[in-house]
């Protein structure tokens, strides 16, 4: 809203009056309605346990390094990445506990 919204003002006040109803209609149709509401929930995911930084800045490194690819393999490396720490902690929490019933 940040762009779209200013942008269709300021093409309405320089007398580009249909231009900046199209902008404001497209900004929140498509950019503020199917975005945030259908794609990002499907790309990301509703019910993660990846916390929601983590997958926003996966997002944008996918992209930056793999490209339009990187939408979906981004934030696969990154829930790899920290199911692999949440299984390390929870083995190493195991074996803590294991010697401190031994001794």
């Amino acid at each position: 809203m940040l762009v779209w919204v200013p942008a269709g003002v300021y093409l309405i006040l320089t007398h580009h009056i249909a231009m900046g109803i199209v902008e404001l209609a497209w900004g929140a149709l498509v950019v503020g309605g199917a975005s945030d509401y259908v794609i990002r929930p499907r790309l990301v995911g509703r019910g993660s346990s990846v916390p929601a930084l983590f997958t926003f800045g996966a997002l944008f490194g996918g992209v930056e390094t793999f490209g339009l690819f990187g939408l979906l393999l981004g934030p696969l490396v990154m829930a790899l990445a920290i199911s692999t720490l949440r299984i390390y902690v929870a083995e190493t929490k195991g074996r803590r506990t294991e010697g401190d019933a031994r001794r």
